[in-house]
C-alpha cells in the first residue's frame, strides 16, 4: 500500500475516534494500533481479553512488559521489528513515566499518534523511550 493510502487511511482511523470515549480492549492504546494493523493488512491479530485498565495491567504484569504481549501476538501474524528509523505506518511500545508502557502509531517526522484516556494525540516520543518498534 502506499504512503499516502496510508495517511489516508491512519487519519481516518484516527478521526473516526474523534470524541469517542476511551474503551479498554476496544480502542484504547493496544486496540488503536492493533486495529490500525487489521485496516491496512487486513490481519486479525490474536490479543487477549481484557476490559479495564486493571485487567489489562494484569496480562501486562504476568507477561513481563508490553512489549513481550505485542511482540508474541505481531510474531504470530508475521510481523517483525524494525531496527532501523520507524516508517509511517509502524507500530511501536513507547515507555511513559505516567501511564508505564503504550503503544503508539509511527508517522512523520519523528511523531506518532497515541491513544489514551484523554483522547487521541499526536507525541513527538523521544529516542530513549521508544522500547520497540514493528514493520508494518
Amino acid at each position: 500500500m502506499k504512503v499516502s493510502e496510508r495517511r489516508k487511511k491512519l487519519r481516518e482511523l484516527a478521526e473516526s475516534l474523534n470524541g469517542v470515549e476511551c474503551k479498554y480492549g476496544v480502542n484504547d492504546c493496544s486496540m488503536f494500533p492493533a486495529q490500525w494493523i487489521s485496516d491496512i493488512s487486513g490481519k486479525e491479530l490474536d490479543i487477549p481479553f481484557y476490559d479495564s485498565r486493571a485487567a489489562g495491567n494484569k496480562l501486562i504484569n504476568e507477561a513481563g512488559g508490553l512489549v513481550n504481549i505485542w511482540a508474541g501476538i505481531l510474531g504470530l501474524a508475521g510481523f517483525t521489528e524494525r531496527f532501523d528509523q520507524p516508517e509511517f505506518g509502524d507500530i511501536g511500545i513507547m515507555e511513559t513515566r505516567a501511564f508505564g508502557e503504550v503503544g503508539i502509531i509511527f508517522c512523520d517526522c519523528g511523531l506518532a499518534l497515541w491513544r489514551s484516556e484523554n483522547g487521541t494525540a499526536i507525541i513527538s516520543p523521544r529516542q530513549k523511550t521508544i522500547l520497540k518498534v514493528w514493520a508494518i
